[in-house]
């Protein structure tokens, strides 16, 4: 647990199981945003979409640890300032 595959290095199924998880994921969560996205017009089925959405997740996840944590757990928090891959990993370990 704490690692997903890079987006931008999937292709063929393997991008396509990818995307369809991450869609799983989201209707679990909002099942009306899920089916928002599955129209294909949105973006959601191309790879550089979810190149983007992951940024945006692990942005998210950073900016939700620092604003809750204090003392050495912040002080780690900006250890990772550039590497929100490695910061989700340190979290899930």
């Amino acid at each position: 647990m704490g690692t997903h595959p890079d987006p931008d290095k999937l292709d063929g199924s393997a991008l396509t199981e990818y995307i369809e998880k991450v869609w799983e994921a989201i209707d679990l969560k909002d099942d009306a945003k899920a089916w928002r996205l599955w129209d294909g017009s949105t973006g959601f089925w191309r790879k550089q979409w979810h190149v983007k959405w992951r940024e945006r997740q692990h942005q998210l996840i950073k900016d939700y640890v620092e604003e809750h944590s204090k003392g050495a757990v912040e002080i780690e928090v900006v250890d990772y300032a550039n590497e929100c891959e490695q910061l989700r990993k340190h979290l899930f370990q």
